[in-house]
């Protein structure tokens, strides 16, 4: 079936193209609308693909505008942390892997499985970020994060919900802008873009970015900077408006991305002068308080300098056809990715933890232990949908969607005598093929002018096909060795009916109040490494209900938005590290997770605004009793908190801005974002296992010569220069950290045509 839907649904998209007629296209994109009597505006959003004030939409939604994107200087979605309530953006770990967290839910960080959180660029997903990177943020018109399960609209994946992202279209007139920024630590960035109207009908939009990041950090092993990246993305949008019922819009995306991370070993560790290094796995001891203190001042000492490169090419097509009161749309979208990377899993430099040499006494040798992989993969997505048009008592969509994902996945783990009394590799290789079909429908019927209902259906059927070896090599004698991989039935095929159903009432035409019970589903899969106790995990499913109330007050001078969920999950996949290397998935039985948000914004005066969010996750696992731990034992975890979910984060940020003369005006911004003490592994609650709470200031002071279009700003992050482990991930039973940058102060040049 999924085979089927993709090739039908491709077909008819063909069709779509070769079709003339007498009418337009309906637009399906906007953004923030901003008057000048110090009103808030309507912020337009496509979270139920079609395009409406974000006041009117029965869900949890923030829109970050392109010019919020631009004052918090955020290139990628992990800088918009704190931003989005509810929402948490762990510090991207190796080989690229960023493990999105809505609502206590987050990603696998593993290769072959996608997260519960689906990323959307103008419309086509996007696979698992340590995959298919969505590292650029580059002239982006908006990004909107919805959160709660998605299934009936975005589809699989989207349990815990969705990111949204579009790029700006090519405008009527020749525009564009460049931008360029330099701060300390070292780092800059050059970005642009340019729209050219070809004609009447046709224009391009040309967009690029380069970014260059030395590294806040210093390894003392061989005093090179790390922690730093370089970036560089290109995009083309071609957009076709005849005089006709057809609109056509091609997006290419090219992105490209080499990162050096700064991540070392957080907990003590022993080993011995000869065979074998590691004495004991001690997983649970926290370092020495001096040494802890050197690697947040990021002077780390590491024989290994981690790094991994993405290459990720891609193509969207979309096309709408007018048929006066319903329109066609098609979505097309191409994928093609590498990811190249080589990580140090002992996380030491020369000496351990207790300044013991881990040169091997009997030959000098320096004890290592160090992984590299190399994973490929391309995907073909294809979504058509027929939809009502305007703003009738009722408003529906039914639509066909179909995907093939193919990876391919190869990572040896180098061991020289670190864990083993011998020098080996071993290596796994896996391969996959994922095909998914799903019918859908979803509509809003108004039942009187106050009321109306929502209610939506989605079936989806899924299989994937997998492989995999193991083999283990003596480096010393160059035996090799085929390893035990765990039987699994070759292929597997899940199938699911996702739901949603609400009810909505306009108190007020600005006072919305809405009730909603939705189902997610993500489908299950196969553990890539072939490792720990069981080769394939289960689907999981998600139950939520949720109460929310949006409203302007006080003349449109403020806007809120509330909202209060509980989410149970059936099967919900865990992510656990495994001691002789690789990471496995694994299903927890049952986990509930309930909580509130707040957002909003007020301007109390003209010149000022002031916004800010708030969010509380209770996030725990109902039950979980064989839960493998960090240290590889089997724990019971019934109880313990989901990891990365803060129970209480908020964010709060002041902006004033002023006329200086009749062409300059003046800008100040501050904020400052706070999340609570995180656990980052569910099962486990050691000291050295989780995340302080804290916060970070930050600023921003701009001039604008309105004439010229010109401005120039002094930005800072993190002006207190706090600095804490921002995340933790698996290697060898040992938990590695990574470090959340310190201050950054930088300045930045803007030019408009």
């Amino acid at each position: 079936m999924p085979r089927k839907i993709l090739l039908t649904t491709a077909a008819i998209s063909a069709l779509i193209v070769a079709a003339q007629a007498q009418a337009q296209a309906q637009p399906t994109t906007g953004a923030a609308a901003q008057d000048n009597s110090g009103q808030i505006g309507d912020i337009v959003v496509t979270a139920q693909k079609r395009s409406e004030s974000i006041s009117k939409v029965p869900m949890s939604i923030t829109a970050v505008s392109a010019a919020q994107l631009t004052s918090s200087a955020s290139k990628n979605l992990e800088e918009l942390q704190g931003i989005v309530p509810g929402v948490t953006f762990p510090k991207q770990t190796t080989y690229g892997g960023a493990p999105i967290v809505i609502r206590g839910t987050s990603g696998q960080g593993t290769f072959l499985e996608d997260d519960p959180v689906a990323v959307y660029v103008d419309g086509i997903y996007q696979a698992s970020n340590s995959r298919f990177g969505v590292s650029d943020l580059t002239d982006v018109q908006s990004v909107e994060i919805v959160r709660g399960p998605q299934g009936t609209l975005q589809g699989r994946n989207a349990t815990a919900g969705a990111i949204l992202i579009r790029t700006v279209d090519p405008g009527d007139e020749l525009s564009g802008f460049v931008r360029a920024s330099l701060a300390d630590p070292l780092e800059y960035r050059v970005e642009g873009a340019v729209s050219l109207p070809v004609s009447d009908t046709f224009g391009i939009r040309l967009a690029a970015d380069h970014f260059d990041e030395r590294g806040y950090a210093r390894n003392l092993f061989n005093n090179q900077h790390i922690g730093g990246q370089v970036a560089s993305n290109f995009r083309a949008v071609l957009k076709w408006e005849p005089d006709s019922p057809l609109s056509v819009r091609l997006a290419l995306n090219y992105q490209q991305l080499s990162n050096r991370q700064a991540a070392a070993r957080w907990a003590a560790t022993t080993v011995t002068t000869t065979g074998r290094a590691v004495v004991a796995p001690t997983p649970y001891m926290s370092l020495p308080g001096a040494l802890e203190d050197q690697y947040l001042d990021s002077k780390l000492d590491l024989n290994i300098t981690s790094h991994n490169k993405q290459k990720s090419p891609s193509a969207a097509l979309e096309l709408h056809y007018d048929l006066g009161s319903v329109e066609i749309v098609s979505l097309t979208g191409l994928s093609k990715a590498t990811n190249d990377g080589t990580a140090d899993s002992d996380g030491l430099g020369t000496v351990d933890t207790n300044g013991v040499s881990l040169n091997d006494t009997a030959n000098g040798q320096l004890r290592q232990a160090f992984n590299q992989g190399h994973i490929t993969g391309n995907q073909q997505t294809q979504e058509l949908r027929l939809q009502s048009v305007g703003n009738g008592r009722f408003k529906w969509l039914v639509g066909l969607f179909g995907s093939r994902a193919f990876d391919k996945f190869a990572f040896d783990i180098t061991n020289r005598k670190f864990t083993t009394a011998i020098n080996q590799v071993a290596a796994f290789r896996a391969r996959q093929v994922n095909y998914s079909g799903a019918i859908f429908a979803d509509g809003t019927f108004r039942l009187i002018d106050e009321l109306s209902v929502t209610g939506g259906i989605r079936y989806t059927k899924e299989s994937k096909l997998f492989s995999n070896s193991f083999t283990v090599t003596n480096l010393d004698t160059g035996l090799v060795l085929t390893g035990p991989i765990r039987s699994a039935p070759p292929r597997a095929k899940w199938d699911d009916v996702s739901y949603r159903a609400g009810l909505n009432y306009q108190v007020t035409p600005d006072t919305l109040l809405y009730v909603n019970y939705s189902k997610g589903f993500k489908s299950g899969g196969f553990n890539a490494f072939g490792v720990g106790p069981t080769p394939a995990f289960n689907p999981e499913k998600l139950n939520s209900f949720e109460a929310g109330l949006k409203a302007y007050f006080l003349d449109r001078r403020g806007y809120v938005a509330i909202s209060g969920y509980s989410n149970n999950y059936d099967n919900l996949q865990v992510t656990a590290g495994v001691p002789t290397g690789g990471v496995i998935v694994q299903n927890a039985a049952s986990a509930k997770i309930k909580g509130f948000e707040i957002e909003g914004e007020f301007k109390p005066v003209d010149h000022l605004t002031l916004s800010g969010n708030a969010a509380y996750t209770d996030a725990t696992y109902s039950s979980f009793r064989n839960a493998q731990a960090v240290g590889g034992e089997l724990v019971d975890a019934t109880g313990f908190r989901l990891p990365n979910t803060p129970k209480w984060q908020y964010f709060v940020q002041a902006d004033y801005g002023m006329d200086l003369t009749s062409s300059w005006r003046a800008n100040l911004q501050l904020s400052w974002r706070w999340r609570d003490m995180v656990y980052f592994f569910g099962t486990n609650q050691s000291r050295n296992l989780r995340g302080e709470a804290y916060g970070e200031l930050g600023g921003r002071i701009e001039l604008t010569q309105t004439d010229a279009q010109f401005s120039v700003a002094l930005y800072a992050r993190n002006l207190l220069d706090r600095r804490v482990v921002a995340s933790e991930q698996v290697q060898f039973a040992y938990p590695v950290a990574f470090f959340n940058e310190p201050r950054v102060v930088g300045v930045a040049l803007s030019k408009k045509f």
